[in-house]
């Protein structure tokens, strides 16, 4: 890393998506409902154009005169989004809306707030003015968060080819590995970008400045980048956590009245935490060539390089500058292990998942169905058990892993569940005495011993 004036430019959340849940069925049969009627009929309008690529109509989606309400015209997709039926967007908002069912596990209303909306006025003034119109389709309503990315700007320093090999990381390098071509990653000898992790959560770095230059549309930043003592004379990094809604569930405590409000608390310490998984390590060269260029070494030796690296204060720990947000210092966010719940919903969409998956494999055979279930059978009188043995260890499995968590934490395990395990309490200790093997055994006895 070539280093000039390390400087933090900018902080701030660049991207959020917020989930509504209808709570109210007068609202979602007579206000949501009427809404869908008239998105269907503008979908069609839009459709109906002669024209290629994106068709929109733009239209007056929410006026009721007698409440003296108009949300303004927006624009209306001629398509939708996997479960979405219907888009719609105006210069502040993307809104997907669906025709989710009361109670199910599909928010009615997914709005995405851009990075440009919440620089210009805020991310608390971009939901509360958004929200103005989720409260008069919905009434009350349970909000989520779905997807949350934080960035942080630094000016003042370059990163070069050798950096690859300085990042220590608990998500995996979906784009990186120790047989990599580096030059795939550099332009004109200039570091262009690397990624962690996939899926829920997502840790990038690259060169906002290059960025720009290839999307005009989001110069705006570099207005605040000139209050903050930008240098033209050098590039700016862009350090970036995305986390999604697998990841961010994780973090939300069982007693939350309001999980939006709850991160929007905790961005600093989510900040934080995206800084422990993944770690830029001040390695100097003769070090990485130990590391990478010494096919017996240990890995014990590996850490311990690393760790006498980040010890070392004499050199330029570049981390240390980026643990702050907003110049606060903050400790990661906690994770919360939560209770698992079974209904008859999660055993549809599983049956559901195992006849799309029978069907890929089968080509639609149905005799297959048979054969799948002798060969499971099959397989688990290897291991000394029948089907009707391992659904209840399986049972017991989870019955034990909430029962463990609720030691920990304030949750009640559901008296539902609780009652399912008391009732099938005879056949526990049947399993516990007939079955051989001994890691089934081990969990029968444990969830005989706690009931």
């Amino acid at each position: 890393m070539n280093i000039y004036e390390p400087k933090i430019l900018h902080q701030g959340i660049d991207f959020l998506t917020i989930d509504y849940f209808c709570k109210d069925a007068n609202f979602y049969f007579s206000r949501f409902m009427s809404l869908l009627d008239r998105l269907e009929e503008y979908k069609k309008e839009a459709q109906s154009q002669d024209t290629f690529g994106a068709k929109f109509v733009k239209k007056t989606i929410i006026k009721d005169r007698e409440n003296m309400v108009d949300f303004g015209k927006w624009f209306v997709s001629s398509k939708g989004l996997y479960r979405f039926a219907y888009y719609i967007e105006n210069q502040d908002f993307r809104v997907f809306i669906s025709r989710a069912k009361l109670n199910g596990d599909l928010p009615q209303i997914r709005v995405e707030i851009p990075a440009k909306t919440i620089f210009r006025i805020g991310v608390k003034n971009a939901i509360a003015l958004f929200e103005r119109m989720v409260k008069y389709l919905l009434g009350t309503y349970e909000r989520r968060v779905n997807r949350i990315d934080l960035a942080t700007d630094v000016g003042g320093i370059m990163y070069v080819a050798m950096d690859f090999f300085r990042f220590q990381t608990r998500m995996g390098m979906s784009h990186f590995s120790e047989d990599i071509n580096i030059a795939n990653y550099m332009r004109f000898q200039r570091f262009q970008g690397i990624q962690f992790g996939r899926g829920s959560k997502v840790f990038r770095i690259y060169d906002k400045t290059q960025k720009i230059s290839k999307s005009p549309n989001e110069a705006y930043i570099i207005e605040k980048w000139k209050f903050n003592g930008y240098n033209e004379d050098y590039p700016v990094y862009r350090h970036e956590i995305q986390y999604r809604r697998e990841e961010i569930k994780k973090f939300i405590p069982y007693f939350c009245n309001d999980e939006v409000d709850y991160i929007l608390s905790h961005i600093g310490n989510l900040w934080f935490k995206a800084l422990t998984l993944v770690e830029y390590v001040p390695l100097n060269d003769k070090e990485i060539l130990k590391i990478f260029n010494s096919p017996l070494i240990k890995s014990s030796t590996k850490r311990q390089i690393f760790y006498r690296a980040k010890k070392d204060k004499k050199r330029f720990q570049f981390w240390d500058i980026l643990k702050t947000w907003e110049n606060r210092e903050y400790i990661p966010i906690e994770t919360f292990k939560k209770v698992k719940i079974y209904s008859k919903e999660n055993v549809k969409r599983l049956f559901k998942g195992f006849f799309s998956a029978l069907f890929k494999y089968s080509g639609g055979d149905l005799t297959k169905f048979k054969e799948v279930i002798e060969e499971v059978e099959r397989d688990l009188e290897k291991e000394g058990i029948d089907l009707i043995t391992y659904g209840l260890f399986k049972l017991a499995t989870s019955w034990i892993e909430n029962y463990e968590v609720i030691m920990f934490s304030d949750e009640v395990i559901p008296e539902s569940e609780y009652i399912k395990v008391v009732n099938l309490y005879d056949e526990f200790q049947k399993a516990m005495k007939k079955v051989n093997n001994k890691d089934y055994k081990r969990v029968f006895s444990k969830v005989v011993n706690y009931v």
